[in-house]
């Protein structure tokens, strides 16, 4: 007899809306899966005491573009909850285009999950301390944005393809992310942004091509393409001690910004502009057709650039936290797990991102804060489930049940 069976029975829930593509954890991870069968999402939440069970709220926000379920633990009574407790979502293949965390749990999403429609856009934020670990075949989007903005780590496992009109890709204080695919495509732009002390990695072991390549770092963290590939104009911007290296993507033009005390690393074929104002030494692969303007040296031969090294994902297993009694809500106070207190988590609306890239006067911050705007609006239409959602968690059959034989 496992632990698992001295657990209550689970709460079950499926779903009504067929728009239903996103998902908010506010203060608990989760395990992502692919329902091969059904056209709607449905959900399994097992905890080890019925106390923890009624802990867990969730809510559908309804916006122009999709509905989403947002998990969130709240304590109602007078004493501490605590316990172990697995969170098993289950979505329609390719559905999953909108994702975001916001603790210390990791979220795992499992292959033929991720949206592969190149119509739709897709957001992938991590805001707190908690991992996201993404498998996937293949990804498509309109536009691709992944946000590491705490001190987790994003890591997407993509087989095989990435194919997206635009990408951006955000790391920020200890966040880091790691992008790896066989072929990256994106047919207009592909932004790299690091403003803090993590790293992003993008790897593309058979190709990649963005039209317009723009990198940019203003923190300690360094940005890195570990592959070959090609574009047709690539712009960098280092004002920080992170270094910056994009020299096995073998762009037409490349402008250089170096202010910090990072070095670039870059591949130019027919011009190459840079502007050396900061301690760091930009390095450059150019031919004798190149046209150059501004200091650089030329490439070493050899450069001690980080690996990627994709982190091995974590088992699926029951996760511990610990609820402070509603006596005790509102103090901000970590609990003895290190869990955020609930009330604690603030809503993010993009603010702190929006001032940040004003301060370094980027105009990429336009595109990113609306489309966080977009999605963050969208809670004050929460509603509770109703109409497309099952009006009581009931015990039906599920995907996850057959496994677990309850």
């Amino acid at each position: 007899m496992d632990a698992f069976s001295m657990w209550p029975k689970p709460l079950v829930l499926n779903t009504t809306s067929s728009n239903l593509r996103g998902l908010i954890l506010r203060n608990t991870g989760g395990f992502v899966h692919e329902d091969p069968v059904n056209p709607t999402p449905s959900v399994v939440f097992r905890a080890s005491n019925s106390d923890l069970l009624d802990a867990m709220t969730i809510n559908l926000i309804s916006t122009t573009d999709m509905d989403v379920l947002e998990f969130e633990f709240m304590n109602g009574n007078h004493q501490t909850v605590l316990g172990n407790y697995i969170l098993d979502i289950y979505m329609p293949t390719a559905s999953l285009q909108f994702l975001e965390t916001t603790d210390d749990r990791d979220t795992l999403v499992y292959p033929n999950t991720l949206g592969t429609d190149p119509m739709q856009d897709m957001t992938i934020s991590a805001l707190g301390t908690g991992n996201v670990y993404i498998q996937s075949g293949n990804l498509a989007a309109r536009q691709l944005t992944v946000e590491a903005r705490g001190s987790g780590y994003v890591q997407l496992a993509i087989d095989h393809t990435v194919n997206v009109t635009d990408a951006t890709l955000m790391a920020s204080h200890l966040g880091s992310i790691a992008l790896s695919a066989s072929r990256l495509t994106a047919a207009t732009g592909f932004v790299t942004l690091n403003i803090g002390s993590g790293n992003v990695f993008v790897s593309a072991t058979t190709n990649f091509y963005a039209a317009v390549l723009t990198t940019r770092a203003f923190g300690d963290g360094n940005v890195m393409f570990a592959n070959a590939g090609g574009c047709n104009a690539s712009h960098v911007v280092a004002a920080g001690g992170g270094s910056i290296y994009t020299n096995l993507v073998d762009c037409l033009d490349t402008t250089v910004d170096l202010t910090g005390s990072g070095n670039v690393y870059v591949s130019s074929t027919y011009s190459l502009t840079t502007i050396d104002d900061g301690t760091g030494v930009v390095f450059a692969s150019v031919s004798a057709v190149t046209a150059t303007s501004g200091p650089f040296s030329l490439l070493p031969g050899t450069i001690d650039m980080p690996s990627l090294i994709l982190a091995p994902v974590p088992y699926e297993d029951a996760a511990y936290i610990q609820l402070p009694s509603r006596s005790n809500v509102g103090t901000n106070a970590p609990d003895a797990t290190g869990s955020t207190n609930v009330n604690a988590i603030s809503v993010h609306g993009g603010a702190e991102l929006g001032l940040v890239f004003l301060g370094f006067g980027m105009i990429v911050a336009a595109g990113i804060i609306y489309s966080l705007h977009r999605w963050k609006k969208a809670r004050a239409q929460k509603c509770q489930m109703e109409a497309k959602l099952n009006a009581a968690f009931g015990h039906v059959l599920t995907p996850k049940e057959f496994d677990m034989s309850l």
